[in-house]
């Protein structure tokens, strides 16, 4: 640890003669009223603002589109560059149209954050053509670069963060100037949100085509950029409709000596927060959760006064996970309401308001009473408060919290300076339980969910296609513990990582046990495990696409805010070794990737059973040694492999067309026939960055030691 340090301060005096800092933010000259918050997010009665009818926040798809969803993972380029070719896919037949939500972390954040809110580019340019392998010749896939592939393709392979993001990162902890978005918010907005005008530091998000006015606070910032969502008409897209509603996940966390702590938030066009209750006895500053807060009251201090809360609502505050662990997870005993709030419950029962809606649960009640009382409730919402906010939350801090897996990734035990090199987000949170808190730090949502399914379990959605960016390779020959282990978040969700394995180190993964990350992530019986782990083997065996469909009985969640206990389907879609699309690939393609992969580290490398007839050409890529398992430490993709790894999800999801109606026979989704309506971007430029400075050239690779010896603290346990 002394040469790490050593080795950061060294880095610093480079970086301060760069001039690299963290952005300026937009501070409001007067505490901001009329800021809307909703209480009691777990509640069974519970709707989304989008989804509430009796909402100003109502949006329409929300509840008018059939009962579908898509969710992209994280895994870093190779989650965005897979989400490009997913969602093309989606769009081309039609389903992109149809869903009601997007939802995402980390690198597919970077994709939905760009796709959802840009106003520069058609849709149909954004996403670019779909070329099948046929035509995905070397010559051809160097044109990525030029916007022959869209617009996003290019700024995937134009783009540049790790340096940049770790460098700034350095600097905002030596010069102590980080008072605003951090270092890494500051270089993935560069990267994904600057070719599309989304990247300006004093900004705020918000959404048009909502039932009626909302985010009055919105009327009292001057001189901020407001990106909004098209919920109404979209002049984006082809026929004006709308895209899907996105959700950006990412989590608040927090340390023990010995553990790490995750609790979910959400950012959304309409609202920020955590949606489960998780109350911390031992300190209820530190309690977390229980609702939301809308994007202009977030990042602010504690409400004072807080907000006048009907007994109603009062009644069920702070009823989730109970704990006096330092981040509020976990535990199992109910918390205790609050004396004052249990006894005005208790007098509004007494004198008749509000005795309907409290005296009696969902399960005892007919669907119609229920109904009445659901909506007599959410009715009560939102309530309104004034903040002292800190600094207005720009589009690329949320998206830089969605995407922060260095800081997620660090050893429990490695806090305070060290968190802040890897350039996490520290912002003022307070609860919607009892309206306290404290400063907070933030990282990427893989803590409670890298696949960002649980999004849209928690909003009931019964179709979900989920667009996996796999990183662990599996084979007949794969051990299903081994691989659990490995692809931990794909297994949490069936509560299936083993509690013992040769290769968990020091007993934890993410900084959690086994039992632990089971258990706050679990949604999916265990014994469906098998059945998604054989499904993904014989896929591959049979050389793709790689997928698994099948139907779940959603679990309980208290620390996910998730009800359990009606069905949902879901289509798995994975970026598994796909042999059948390889082999249509031109001649010259199909060299340089076998000649890639038998390089020192490759897929090949001491695997005979995955080798192919195909002959070696050319000097090989090093890119693409581990194609298509590409390393999230891996960064800054070139056009071949941004053009290949893009094309074949899309060749994959539009091979899954069968199993795609297969999963919303029933829901009024319809799927139309493939129609490559994604064209190539005129602009050549879209994307491209200015070049280096000499002075910028010695921050970035200042900022790649630093980056190195930050992974390595991550990685090495032992």
């Amino acid at each position: 640890m002394s040469q790490a340090l050593i080795l950061y301060a060294a880095v610093a005096v480079l970086l301060q003669l760069t001039a690299v800092h963290c952005g300026p933010s937009y501070k409001p000259n007067s505490p901001l009223q009329g800021i809307d918050v909703w209480t009691n997010a777990d509640a069974e009665w519970f709707e989304y603002p989008e989804a509430s009818p009796s909402s100003n926040y109502y949006v329409p798809i929300a509840n008018e589109r059939p009962n579908f969803g898509i969710a992209v993972s994280g895994g870093g380029y190779r989650a965005v560059t897979l989400a490009l070719g997913y969602v093309r896919a989606l769009h081309m037949l039609n389903l992109t149209q149809q869903a009601r939500y997007l939802s995402s972390n980390s690198g597919g954040s970077w994709f939905n954050s760009a796709f959802s809110y840009q106003q520069l580019r058609p849709v149909n340019e954004f996403l670019g053509p779909y070329l099948p392998p046929q035509g995905l010749g070397m010559s051809a896939l160097k044109q990525v670069k030029n916007g022959a592939h869209g617009a996003f393709a290019t700024t995937i392979c134009e783009s540049s963060i790790i340096f940049s993001g770790v460098t700034g990162a350095v600097v905002d902890v030596v010069t102590g100037s980080k008072t605003g978005p951090g270092a890494w918010s500051l270089a993935v907005g560069d990267a994904f949100l600057k070719p599309y005008n989304l990247n300006a530091d004093k900004s705020t998000v918000t959404a048009a085509g909502t039932k009626g006015p909302i985010h009055p606070a919105l009327q009292q910032l001057n001189g901020i950029d407001v990106y909004t969502y098209q919920a109404g008409s979209d002049k984006m897209t082809d026929d004006g409709v709308p895209r899907p509603f996105p959700i950006v996940l990412g989590t608040i966390f927090g340390r023990t000596k010995n553990t790490s702590y995750f609790a979910p938030i959400e950012f959304t066009p309409l609202y920020i927060g955590c949606p489960p209750a998780l109350v911390n006895t031992s300190n209820p500053n530190r309690t977390v959760g229980g609702g939301f807060v809308d994007p202009q009251g977030f990042n602010s201090a504690p409400p004072n006064p807080v907000p006048d809360v009907p007994a109603a609502l009062a009644s069920s505050l702070g009823s989730g996970v109970s704990s006096t662990a330092g981040a509020a997870l976990p535990g199992d005993t109910a918390a205790p309401v609050p004396a004052a709030a249990a006894a005005s419950a208790l007098k509004a029962a007494q004198t008749g308001k509000h005795r309907l809606l409290l005296q009696t649960p969902s399960s005892n009640l007919t669907a119609a009473a229920a109904g009445v009382r659901n909506a007599a409730l959410n009715a009560e919402l939102p309530l309104q408060t004034t903040v002292d906010s800190t600094y207005v939350v720009p589009l690329k801090v949320m998206m830089g919290i969605s995407s922060s897996f260095l800081a997620q990734g660090l050893r429990p035990d490695l806090a305070g300076t060290l968190a802040e090199l890897t350039g996490t987000e520290d912002l003022d949170y307070w609860n919607q339980i009892n309206f306290r808190g404290q400063r907070q730090p933030f990282a990427d949502g893989g803590g409670t969910d890298n696949l960002a399914i649980t999004p849209l379990l928690r909003r009931g959605i019964t179709n979900i296609v989920s667009c996996i960016a796999m990183v662990v390779h599996i084979d007949n020959n794969t051990n299903i513990d081994d691989w659990a282990v490995g692809q931990w978040d794909i297994a949490a969700l069936f509560g299936a990582v083993p509690l013992e394995n040769r290769n968990i180190r020091k007993g934890q993964i993410n900084g959690m046990s086994p039992e632990q990350l089971n258990k706050v992530t679990q949604v999916f019986s265990a014994s469906a495990w098998p059945a998604f782990f054989k499904a993904l083997q014989a896929s591959i065996a049979a050389g793709g696409p790689v997928y698994h469909q099948a139907t779940y009985t959603v679990l309980d969640n208290k620390y996910q805010a998730i009800r359990g206990g009606w069905k949902v389907k879901v289509l798995w879609v994975a970026n598994g070794l796909q042999k059948n699309w390889e082999k249509l690939l031109p001649p010259d393609t199909q060299g340089t990737l076998a000649k890639s992969r038998y390089m020192k580290g490759g897929l090949y490398e001491g695997n005979k059973a995955l080798r192919d007839a195909a002959p070696r050409q050319g000097d090989g890529n090093g890119e693409l040694k581990m194609f298509p398992y590409i390393s999230t430490f891996d960064a800054n993709y070139g056009p071949e492999m941004t053009g290949l790894l893009s094309q074949m999800a899309t060749w994959q999801m539009l091979e899954l067309k069968p199993q795609l109606q297969q999963l919303v026979a029933g829901s009024g989704v319809v799927i139309s026939e493939a129609r490559n309506v994604g064209t190539a971007t005129p602009d050549k430029d879209i994307g491209k960055k200015p070049l280096q400075s000499s002075s910028g050239q010695v921050a970035i690779w200042s900022g790649l030691l630093v980056w190195l010896g930050v992974a390595a603290s991550m990685i090495m346990w032992a």
